[in-house]
């Protein structure tokens, strides 16, 4: 877990990024660089970097303690533990 502002793993240089796959910006239009906002049921996360890495389609990845701000208080009642790696979010369509 990278608590720096700059991450040498994955060649950022601050935290307030959003990293997508090549296959969804393609399919989404919004390109590395671009200026995002990040939303879910809980909360929004504006004016996030825009990070081209290799994920999987589908998912987004943010920097944890930022990220929280879209997490709810809900939590799996056996674990116990929040919904950190499945949480639905919403992003502008790039026009």
């Amino acid at each position: 877990m990278v608590y720096e502002e700059y991450d040498s793993c994955r060649g950022t240089k601050s935290r307030p990024v959003l990293f997508m796959g090549g296959e969804d910006m393609g399919r989404l239009g919004p390109a590395a660089g671009m200026t995002i906002d990040l939303s879910s049921p809980h909360g929004h996360m504006k004016g996030l970097t825009l990070h081209a890495f290799e994920l999987p389609p589908g998912n987004l990845m943010a920097y944890y303690a930022e990220a929280n701000v879209l997490m709810g208080r809900e939590s799996d009642p056996r674990s116990k533990m929040p919904a950190f790696q499945s949480l639905p979010v919403a992003i502008p369509k790039a026009s």
